[in-house]
């Protein structure tokens, strides 16, 4: 019966089953979705699957549900079973739909859309079907397009919601042809772009290239230059003198037979390669920040409309944009020094400026350099080993670390400065090495203390001031006293803490300890603190011992504690006679780390009555009775008393 449980047990441990629904999922109505895990059944032997909803055995199988179901699957295997659940998420499809404001327009008229869609949190995506034209596409709600394409073309709409789910319809927009407004230049090198010396009359000769000229009824062509335009039903080619330079739009409309109209814009520029110059002062020997700088813009007068003027730099600054006419001077700040950048022509450790003037007729360019620039330093200093050190270190260093100390003379750059250190206070410290007025710095010994030190850093553009704060740190020396350091316990011990070197640049530290470590303990305060308080609870000779440590060393000092308790007395047993009634009492005396300053023993019915020796020798007791003897000792710290009884019968 035994084996038979421990087998059944042992088969019902080691069956195990694990089945596998799959993850939870979200659709759109109509979407299909395969259920099950990778693979549905994880564990178990012959295994049996059973999906809810009709589905059956199969392992992995797909659903198309039109509201959001769970369905079960459950696992029958061998001695164990098992189930899990999956939630399939369906969400309905927003309905895409939408009208057309403007029914049959011309091709170049704008038509709008109006959304009618229904859902929630829409996004849009249209399609006009027009791919030749401009913005074929749009995620506006309501948007408007112009069809390029004469004749019919087609519109198509997407309306997809933020959970994913689309919809998509689309309708047909007619619209009406629209005449070819086309033209073309008879220089077919420069078109639209006439070029000659101020003063010069420009010519120009188009040829009527629209493709529906069989259809087209008239034409309206603006020269743009205020002279009246043309007008006509047909024409194949125009001549047309401008007597002004600049920018002017050109612009032919055409009218179709169905009443159509289209209008093209071209832009003609008349006029001649620009020519700039640029001037400036002294620019020489400056310091940045500089002051603001003006460089005249000259050579403009003759410039036709429309001319662009373009002002670059080489100190990183943007480039700045005018139009013609330019301003009398465009005024810059430099900010940093020219050391280290060369100039478009050439000049070592120089700034430009550079102006260039341009139209479709050509450009032109003026530089002004060099403009040469210094800053003052960047001051900074090392401090070598560090800011705090041993005073009986033989020397510590100061070093010049200062950055953009470059002073250009000339077009040349030398990082040369000037540098006066001084300490603070006067007294405590000896240079060796050096001097205060070396720029590259010194060095010197100082006595234990807090010292400031200052560099004014300088070069002919101006100066700098940093400081340093150091910290001389003598060898540690531990000292302290001990009030009290005798006394009976409990006896609290308070520290006084006299280390030279005591908290002078907040970096010793401090480890106090008791030998022995047993019977005492820290009243307050811990084994690091400055000052503790220690509790003596037990009687012992203590050494109580300072450690100071800073980055100079450690130092140990140490001092005796001596903890007295009470004494302790216990009489020896004193045996009953029955004849000859003499005893010699004796104790066993512990004077608790004291000294003993009394004995008292008392023999009531004994021959002495007393004594006050430690050993009182012998006692006589001449009659018969129960008889108690008593002592009592005491020390600085108090007393303690003990008997010891017996009987006597000399009969």
């Amino acid at each position: 019966m035994f084996f038979l449980l421990g087998s059944t047990l042992g088969h019902n441990l080691l069956a195990q089953c694990e089945v596998d629904a799959g993850e939870n999922q979200t659709i759109c109505l109509g979407e299909s979705v395969v259920l099950g895990g990778n693979p549905t059944v994880v564990e178990g032997v012959n295994p049996e699957l059973d999906w809810s909803n009709g589905l059956g055995d199969v392992a992995n199988p797909t659903v198309s549900p039109t509201t959001t179901t769970t369905y079960t699957v459950e696992l029958e295997a061998d001695d164990c079973d098992d189930s899990d659940q999956v939630t399939i998420t369906v969400l309905n499809n927003p309905v895409a739909n939408f009208n057309v404001v403007q029914n049959d327009p011309c091709s170049s008229e704008e038509v709008l859309f109006i959304n009618t869609s229904s859902g929630s949190d829409l996004t849009y995506e249209w399609d006009f079907g027009n791919p030749g034209s401009e913005g074929n596409t749009s995620s506006d709600q309501n948007p408007s397009h112009e069809f390029l394409a004469p004749g019919d073309g087609t519109d198509s709409f997407t309306v997809t919601d933020d959970n994913g789910c689309s919809s998509t319809t689309s309708q047909t927009v007619n619209v009406t042809e629209s005449p070819d407004a086309s033209i073309a230049d008879v220089d077919i090198f420069t078109p639209f772009v006439m070029c000659g010396p101020p003063g010069t009359l420009f010519d120009i000769s188009i040829n009527n290239t629209s493709t529906t000229q069989a259809t087209n009824t008239s034409y309206v062509v603006d020269w743009g230059d205020g002279t009246a335009p043309f007008t006509g039903a047909t024409w194949a080619s125009l001549n047309h003198t401008y007597a002004e330079t600049g920018f002017f739009d050109l612009s032919v409309t055409v009218t179709g037979q169905n009443g159509c109209v289209s209008t093209e814009v071209y832009e003609v520029f008349v006029g001649n390669n620009p020519s700039v110059a640029l001037g400036g002062g002294n620019t020489i020997g400056l310091c940045a920040p500089t002051e603001t700088l003006s460089f005249p813009i000259l050579n403009t007068q003759n410039n036709p409309p429309g001319t662009i003027y373009t002002v670059s730099y080489n100190d990183g600054s943007p480039n700045e944009i005018f139009t013609h006419p330019p301003p009398p001077a465009v005024e810059h700040v430099f900010n940093g020094s020219s050391c280290g950048v060369t100039s478009l022509g050439g000049f070592a450790n120089s700034f430009h400026v550079r102006i260039i003037a341009s139209n479709p007729c050509g450009q032109s360019s003026s530089t002004f350099e060099p403009v040469q620039t210094s800053s003052p330093p960047t001051v900074s200093m090392d401090v070598l080993p560090g800011n705090e050190w041993c005073s009986n270190t033989p020397s510590f260093q100061f070093v010049n670390t200062s950055t953009n100390a470059f002073f250009n003379n000339n077009g040349v750059c030398t990082s040369l400065m000037a540098a006066q250190w001084s300490i603070s206070p006067a007294t405590g410290w000896t240079i060796t090495g050096g001097t205060l007025s070396d720029a590259n710095g010194f060095s010197a010994s100082f006595d234990p203390g807090t010292y400031t030190v200052t560099m004014v850093g300088s070069n002919p553009c101006g100066s700098q001031t940093v400081s340093q704060e150091i910290c001389a740190t003598p060898p540690p020396e531990s000292l302290f006293t001990l009030d009290p350091q005798a006394g009976c316990a409990p006896l609290n011990v308070i520290p006084e803490n006299l280390s030279s070197s005591l908290q002078l640049c907040d970096q010793e530290t401090y480890l106090w300890e008791v030998i022995p470590s047993t019977g005492v303990s820290f009243a307050s305060g811990s084994a690091t603190s400055i000052e503790p308080e220690f509790l003596f609870t037990q009687a012992g000779n203590y050494t109580v011992r300072l450690t100071v440590t800073n980055l100079c060393g450690s130092s140990i000092y140490t001092l005796p504690v001596s903890v007295t308790e009470p004494p302790t007395v216990t009489i020896n047993p004193i045996p009953n006679f029955c004849e000859g009634a003499s005893v010699n009492p004796s104790a066993i005396i512990d004077n608790g780390g004291g000294t003993i300053s009394n004995y008292t023993w008392d023999f009531p019915g004994g021959t002495p009555a007393s004594a006050n020796t430690a050993s009182p020798g012998t006692i006589v007791y001449n009659s018969d009775g129960s008889f108690t003897v008593t002592l009592s000792v005491t020390n600085e710290c108090g007393t303690d008393v003990d008997t010891e009884s017996f009987v006597v019968e000399l009969s």
